[in-house]
């Protein structure tokens, strides 16, 4: 029972910042939960050696969290948007009044340099393929976690 208590109170201890930052309204905790958890599993058994494969189930443990990243903060999606400052330089975003709408904004993009519309246009065109390519990647990305997921959830140390 006293054993029960003190690994209870230290469970308590090692969650106290995902269960002090968690929001019943926020996915993102569940992210947090994930990724917490995988992490500290793989810790252990890395250094408990639980059984043969503990190595390799932390290193699927560790890939998990590291796609779970990439999918959580949307890495894949937001590439393009690297790949068109650097090659056209940054793009600052303006938000101006609605004049049919006072309460509304209106949000305008421009790029520190000057370019034609017939330039704009090109660039726009450009965008929207990256976007579209960095999109499927991500999708990939999503799927792939989940499928890792359905593979080891019960299983990562098998």
């Amino acid at each position: 029972m006293l054993r029960e208590l003190r690994q209870g109170l230290n469970n308590l201890w090692q969650w106290r910042k995902i269960i002090w930052h968690d929001r019943w309204w926020d996915y993102t905790a569940i992210s947090d939960i994930l990724e917490f958890k995988l992490l500290y599993m793989a810790k252990k058994f890395r250094s408990s050696g639980m059984g043969m494969n503990s190595i390799r189930a932390a290193e699927r443990m560790e890939m998990a969290v590291r796609l779970l990243r990439k999918v959580d903060k949307d890495d894949y999606g937001m590439e393009y948007i690297d790949i068109i400052q650097a090659k056209y330089g940054k793009e600052n975003c303006i938000f101006t009044s609605d004049p049919d709408e006072p309460e509304l904004s209106i949000l305008t993009k421009k790029f520190e340099k000057n370019y034609s519309a017939v330039e704009l246009q090109a660039i726009e065109r450009e965008r929207k393929a990256l976007m579209e390519i960095f999109q499927k990647k991500q999708e990939k990305a999503n799927r792939l976690l989940w499928k890792i997921f359905e593979k080891y959830y019960k299983t990562f140390w098998d």
